[in-house]
């Protein structure tokens, strides 16, 4: 089964990211991890390219700015990477459905069973 997994993060998070994707790589095949992000250096993502390379899994790297946010000042009590999380349908709308997952979780297994209709 074909999985999509989104994360809204920050470069502050990243090695919280790189736990949790690791441990969804190690337990889940097909599977496409979309991290949104504002400032996860390109870099990061190239060492995902080459590892799994030969796999049916990727990271992708969905970088976004204010002007796709459409913030606002109004949503001071939330961080753009938070207000994000709630746009993950026009920010990954090729995808039917997202499993969105904090990036502070580690992944015992396969999650197909949660991505079921």
């Amino acid at each position: 089964m074909k999985k999509a997994i989104a994360f809204a993060t920050d470069a502050k998070y990243i090695m919280a990211l790189e736990t949790v994707v690791k441990s969804i790589l190690l337990n889940n095949d097909d599977t496409t991890i979309y991290v949104i992000n504002t400032d996860i250096p390109v870099e990061w993502f190239f060492q995902y390219k080459k590892i799994l390379a030969n796999t049916s899994c990727q990271v992708v790297n969905v970088q976004i700015n204010d002007e796709q946010l459409k913030w606002d000042e109004s949503f001071s009590y939330i961080t753009k990477i938070s207000y994000a999380r709630i746009m993950l349908g026009r920010l990954l709308p090729q995808e039917k459905r997202v499993l969105y997952l904090d990036g502070d979780v580690v992944v015992n297994g396969n999650l197909d069973e949660l991505l079921v209709l």
